[in-house]
């Protein structure tokens, strides 16, 4: 991509998509998610899932498109995943001010790195794939010209920013397998004053190991190109002193470098399905309440009604029905049965109890909250890797860029802890009360207290845990002689 800019017409090779990219079965994929993401607020997403029928009346089908609303599961196993990923705050580490500086504010408007993290899971969770970049400053005009001079201005700071999965447009990888380049593309607006006019343009960022680019193409106000417009060199190349793409991917569920898949995407599926019959189910329900005035007659019905009058024939008939509701009951069954999907495929299902009536997994409650725990556990350890291992990364990108360094020799550190950490610790305790009178091992003793210790204090820190460690080492194990009465109890 290097040889690209040097030896072709931007023109050529800024609008060019990855081809990965290129596959329309992806794009189509990535619509339906988005379209949920974003809530099918649109009228245009709503005709998009929502195709007419050829059967269906044009007044029918714009009816059904007003009505529509989209209430799906995915939104709700979202957020739960959110919720046990980020309920307890992380335990950032780092040695480096400059990296503790940036931990607190990690945009520029006082927004910290995990709160940052945790507006950006939800797109790496729906989309299968986020990007935070990271700019040493906004590259707007020359930075300083030195670091001290940079410090004195208190400017001596990085900027995380979100690039959505569709605005990675285009990236390449070096011999050895790394990240070399990237191309970013987005719309942007700007406003000198209050009383400027606002411009827009088609931005696109080229990004390299050693330098940032920022191209540009002029948009007129309905975000089109304007005619004769090409694509001009807005800011840079500005250097990075970088070895590194300062791009870091938040995956999803990890596909290939630089591909992810949605950890929804079943539940996505499911969601559609049931928003259709919904679709449907509210027409009926309309015609279920209220009865339908049926006209028997051969005529067009502009010659059956003049002037607000009904003029019938003598062998015509019109009359009001009320329509079955065997097709009502079974788009409600229909229903029951794809949201029950859905929430299978989200691994999500607080209200699953072991009285849960009109199972239709074929399980009582009881194993259907056994097997959603295990699976949202999962779900939720995954997503928790592939944060931790996108903000540590994100962290190292800045020091190294802070501090001009080529390695770091302490990165800094994340620990998360999960609701599921806390949660686990009743099954510990239950464990340990029932077996410690049985088995005499002093190493198995010791551990399963600084399982328990560690599990009860999910925020203690790296001296805490230590300390804790060292004193229960100092502990002997129970003796099964002196307390039979306990061994009784336990068992």
């Amino acid at each position: 991509m290097e040889t690209l800019t040097a030896v072709k017409d931007p023109n050529d090779w800024l609008d060019v998509k990855h081809v990965h990219y290129q596959k329309m079965d992806c794009l189509e994929r990535w619509q339906r998610w988005r379209a949920i993401l974003d809530g099918m607020d649109t009228k245009e997403l709503k005709e998009k899932f929502l195709p007419k029928t050829e059967v269906e009346l044009q007044a029918d089908y714009e009816f059904r498109i007003k009505t529509a609303e989209f209430l799906g599961v995915t939104d709700a196993a979202i957020n739960r995943l959110c919720g046990a990923v980020f309920g307890v705050p992380a335990r950032i580490e780092s040695s480096n001010q400059l990296v503790m500086d940036f931990v607190e504010n990690c945009d520029g408007a006082g927004t910290s790195i995990l709160d940052f993290f945790e507006s950006s899971s939800p797109e790496a969770q729906g989309m299968g794939i986020a990007f935070i970049g990271i700019d040493r400053a906004a590259i707007i005009g020359e930075p300083p010209a030195t670091d001290a001079a940079e410090r004195a201005t208190g400017s001596m700071r990085c900027f995380a920013t979100l690039y959505t999965a569709e605005q990675v447009r285009n990236w390449a990888f070096d011999e050895s397998g790394q990240l070399a380049a990237v191309i970013i593309g987005r719309k942007v607006t700007e406003q000198a004053s209050i009383t400027a006019d606002v411009r827009m343009f088609d931005e696109r960022r080229v990004i390299t190991k050693t330098d940032i680019t920022v191209w540009r193409k002029a948009l007129d106000e309905k975000g089109r190109p304007k005619e004769g417009e090409v694509w001009r060199v807005s800011t840079g190349p500005v250097s990075t002193g970088l070895d590194i793409v300062p791009l870091v991917p938040i995956y999803g569920l990890y596909h290939d470098p630089m591909r992810g898949w949605s950890i929804h995407a079943g539940t996505m599926k499911a969601d559609i399905a049931r928003f259709n019959e919904e679709t449907w189910s509210a027409i009926d329900r309309y015609r279920h309440a209220n009865q339908l005035l049926v006209i028997q007659s051969d005529r067009e019905i502009k010659e059956i009604i003049k002037n607000g009058v009904f003029r019938l024939l003598r062998e015509e008939d019109m009359k009001y029905v009320s329509p079955t509701s065997v097709a009502f009951d079974a788009q409600e069954n229909a229903i029951a049965r794809l949201k029950q999907e859905a929430v299978s495929q989200s691994g999500t299902n607080p209200s699953a109890t072991s009285d849960a009536p009109n199972s239709t997994t074929g399980e009582s409650g009881i194993a259907q909250r056994v097997r959603f725990t295990h699976t949202e556990k999962r779900a939720i350890e995954s997503h928790a890797r592939a944060i931790e291992a996108a903000l540590e990364r994100v962290l190292e990108i800045v020091e190294l860029w802070l501090t001009n360094s080529k390695t770091i020799a302490n990165p800094a550190k994340v620990s998360f802890f999960t609701t599921f950490d806390s949660f686990e610790i009743g099954e510990q305790l239950s464990v340990y009360g029932k077996a410690q009178y049985w088995i005499q091992s002093p190493t198995w003793h010791r551990e399963m207290l600084k399982r328990i210790a560690a599990q009860s204090m999910p925020d203690m820190d790296e001296a805490e845990k230590k300390q804790i460690g060292d004193e229960i080492d100092k502990q002997a194990a129970p003796d099964p002689t002196k307390d039979p009465a306990t061994i009784n109890a336990a068992f």
